[in-house]
Order: C-alpha cells, then structure tokens, then sequence
C-alpha cells in the first residue's frame, strides 16, 4: 500500500482478521468471496495455501475459482499456488475456465520447484 495500492484481505478463520487492514477485511468462505465484497472489482488476487488445505474437494475449488474471476476486472490476474501432493492440477482439470495462462514479466505462466510439490500459476481473467 505504500506505493498506492489498496490491499484487501479475506480468511476463513475469524481469528486472522488481525492480519488485515481494519475495513478492508474480510471473514468468509472463498467459494462465495464475490458475495462478501460485491461493490469491488480487484485488478490481481494471490491465492496460496487455500486449494488443498481447507477449500480441497474439486465442486469447492471450482466454485472459489468462479468466485474470484467474479472478482477480478477482466485482465486481472490470479496468482493461484498449489501442491500437486494435495489436489489434482485446477487448470488441467478446467476449473480455471474464466482465465488464461499469463507470464508475469520474465517469469513463466506455470512455476514448479523440483525439491517441493508447490506449484504457481499465474492466470489471466479473460
């Protein structure tokens, strides 16, 4: 926020809330995240550490990657980091309908670290 941005926050765990801005906030389920901020469009969203650790059967993770494209403004990006240890590829199994595989800079639209199953995509939302 320092160079201007704005930074919202949302966690499932009423307890976090003291990680987050006072006001920009919220406690919620991300599958219905676009209910709990419907007034907002974001122009990026970082998802880590949600797929496969509390939002893991595959109805749940489509229903949160709707809820995020719903989100974003159309161009946003979604950066979405996963464990192949935990759930099935998001974007081979089409989840991920609403974007498209985007390089971030000199990064590639797909990142995997050969030591751990943590896996970084970056998505475009169409």
């Amino acid at each position: 926020e320092a160079g201007g941005g704005e930074v919202w926050t949302l966690e499932f765990d009423p307890a976090a809330a003291l990680w987050g801005r006072e006001g920009r906030h919220r406690t919620g389920d991300l599958k219905v995240a676009d209910t709990l901020i419907p007034d907002l469009t974001f122009d990026a969203i970082l998802c880590n550490g949600v797929l496969g650790f509390g939002v893991n059967s595959p109805p749940d993770q489509k229903a949160a990657l709707a809820a995020m494209a719903k989100l974003l403004r159309p161009g946003g990006l979604l950066l979405l980091g996963w464990n192949t240890d935990k759930i099935s590829d998001p974007v081979a199994a089409g989840f991920t309908a609403a974007f498209r595989p985007t390089p971030l800079g000199d990064l590639p639209a797909r990142m995997t670290f050969p030591t751990v199953t943590h896996v970084f995509d970056v998505l475009e939302r169409k």
